[in-house]
């Protein structure tokens, strides 16, 4: 499942863009077009700064071995889902993320998400896209 893809300038940085395809469990297939974080800045950043994020929309970090990879809030403006990938099938889903904030002096909300078994590869989406899909845990992913 290599990342290949257009090459797009998206929020200040090159990203390459890759069809997510997900073999949903009903039978049907759904497609998320999604940036790729590949470097260490572009995994950092995620959708930090984002105030919107269209529908079949995301963003996919894709790691080198199994981990259990930590996502931050830090900077979200918008409220995500967390699609967590081993292997090609969708192990966790973290559903509506919701961005940290800073009140009173102090942070409000969770500031990490980590899941709760290893993933090679991460999907954000805007929340509610989950379920607007229809993607679930136990649905196979992959992307070209």
């Amino acid at each position: 499942m290599a990342a290949q893809g257009t090459g797009k300038i998206r929020n200040g940085y090159s990203a390459e863009e890759v069809q997510v395809r997900f073999a949903l469990l009903g039978g049907s297939n759904a497609v998320v077009a999604a940036e790729v974080a590949q470097t260490l800045w572009q995994k950092m950043r995620g959708l930090a700064g984002r105030t919107s994020m269209p529908a079949g929309r995301g963003m996919l970090f894709l790691f080198p071995r199994p981990g259990r990879y930590v996502f931050w809030m830090w900077g979200m403006r918008l409220p995500l889902d967390i699609v967590w990938i081993r292997r090609g099938i969708v192990v966790h889903i973290t559903l509506h993320a919701q961005p940290l904030q800073w009140v009173a002096s102090r942070f409000r909300g969770k500031i990490f998400y980590v899941p709760p078994e290893r993933v090679d590869a991460v999907l954000e989406i805007a929340a509610g896209e989950c379920e607007r899909i229809g993607i679930q845990r136990g649905c196979r992913a992959a992307w070209s």
